[in-house]
């Protein structure tokens, strides 16, 4: 649940809030087995969840919810594909406490890959060995070289 985890601590950032009066909480997953091996990991799911996050006396006379639902929006822009979610658009509930504050309920949802890698010290037993959690492992090429015939590019 990284996702989740880092746009908490970007909206904290970006908020007149403390990173006390902002909380997140998953309310449902849904497991989408994979277990595709990538070498030296093991695609193990997606793991698709439904989640709140409640920002508590957000102060909409100084900050207005436009500029946050702005902030919400280009994280997600930036960090998120959300295409292929079946509720791929996030929702706000606003409850007024005064003429200064407002708490706010996002329910959004996140869909993230699972990954294990193999471990002698793994709690995890999957196919005969043992397995730690692990994040997408990504390998990247200190150069490359394309070619290519510019004719048959044009066809």
């Amino acid at each position: 649940m990284e996702k989740l985890e880092a746009l908490k601590s970007y909206l904290i950032a970006k908020s007149n809030l403390s990173a006390g009066a902002i909380s997140a909480q998953v309310q449902s997953m849904v497991l989408k087995p994979k277990g595709v091996d990538e070498g030296n990991q093991v695609l193990l799911h997606n793991l698709s969840y439904r989640a709140v996050i409640n920002l508590i006396g957000f102060p909409y006379q100084v900050q207005k919810i436009a500029s946050f639902n702005a902030h919400l929006m280009t994280w997600l822009a930036d960090n998120d594909d959300r295409e292929e979610l079946e509720d791929a658009y996030p929702s706000i509930s606003v409850d007024l406490q005064d003429a200064q504050t407002a708490n706010l309920a996002v329910s959004l949802g996140f869909e993230e890959p699972v990954y294990i890698s193999s471990s002698l010290d793994g709690e995890i037993e999957f196919a005969d060995q043992t397995w730690v959690l692990g994040s997408a492992e990504i390998d990247w090429a200190l150069s490359a070289e394309v070619t290519g015939n510019l004719v048959n590019l044009a066809n």
